[in-house]
């Protein structure tokens, strides 16, 4: 499946660093109090029962220890959210720097992931759910669903991600990157440094330009020369 990670280009050395691990196939998996919304994987745990055997009572009588078990777990997981969709003029704008940034197709799956870091990472991949309520925990089982559960205001994103076992960089499997897009108001040195990596890495390179009768996108393909 085809799952794209729209980036900044507005630091230089953060843009190198981001080049070399294209180079380098490896990819960042933020904790989750990196993340931008504020409630993820914030615990909310679900109504007591009135005979009080609920989780919520079971965890006040235990002095919070489970809660604690859990909260440690969250802190140590690794999240890497990628979207399906690679025209949303909102996320061009807030993750790639007002479209001075660029965007990366992944081709990642199940199958491909097999055999390598992902896979002994026991990294799932998770489709977003939006909703207007919380998700309540009603017990340790249901804590990777919290994971994949977020506000209807984020719809727009078209969630996915890849939950790993830790943060940090993992290795993906070679010709996992299919392309890039250079936003529309991307800068000739940020345009030539990714047209060297597509050339020496092989991949495609697509200049995105604004539509002048629709608020749409336009992709053309790049000509790299040999």
């Amino acid at each position: 499946m085809t799952f794209f990670k729209y980036k900044s280009a507005d630091n230089i050395d953060f843009f190198e660093r981001d080049v070399k691990n294209l180079y380098e196939n490896t990819i960042w998996f933020s904790n989750l109090e990196s993340l931008n919304d504020p409630f993820e994987g914030k615990l909310r745990l679900g109504k007591f029962d009135d005979d009080d055997r609920g989780i919520g009572a079971i965890l006040k009588k235990s002095n919070s220890s489970l809660v604690d078990s859990m909260e440690n777990y969250l802190k140590g997981l690794g999240v890497l959210s990628l979207t399906e969709d690679n025209r949303n003029l909102v996320l061009w704008s807030h993750y790639a720097d007002n479209h001075r940034g660029y965007c990366i197709e992944y081709g990642l799956n199940k199958d491909e992931i097999k055999g390598t870091d992902l896979e002994s990472l026991k990294i799932e991949l998770k489709k977003v759910e939006y909703s207007d309520s919380p998700f309540l925990l009603q017990g340790f089982r249901d804590i990777d669903f919290l994971l994949k559960v977020k506000h209807t205001d984020w719809e727009y994103e078209r969630e996915h991600r890849f939950i790993s076992n830790k943060a940090g960089l993992h290795r993906i499997p070679e010709n996992s990157i299919k392309s890039i897009y250079l936003g529309a108001n991307c800068s000739s040195f940020v345009e030539e440094r990714l047209l060297c990596l597509c050339k020496e890495i092989g991949i495609e390179l697509y200049r995105c330009s604004f539509k002048s009768h629709s608020y749409n996108l336009e992709f053309t393909k790049v000509n790299i020369p040999s």
